[in-house]
């Protein structure tokens, strides 16, 4: 190699820039649960138009902020 050579990070494709990685990587999340909680879960999602995957998000960021305001929490021990 060239004293004055160096190496710089290139795109697979010629001509395009590189893609920053805006959105956290993802993580399988699994549990056990009644039978009629996942029905449950699975009707209200697709009530919505969502995935699975998206009504469990947004469940766990509304009690993230109803905890932020104060309110109590339904697995708060504290609040029962």
């Amino acid at each position: 190699m060239h004293p004055y050579a160096r190496v710089i990070p290139m795109p697979a494709v010629a001509g395009r820039a590189p893609r920053k990685q805006k959105v956290q990587p993802l993580v399988p999340f699994a549990t056990r649960v009644p039978e009629v909680t996942r029905r449950t879960a699975n009707e209200r999602a697709q009530e919505l138009g969502v995935s699975l995957s998206l009504y469990l998000e947004d469940l766990i960021e509304r009690d993230r902020r109803s905890r932020e305001v104060g309110e109590p929490s339904a697995t708060d021990p504290s609040a029962a």
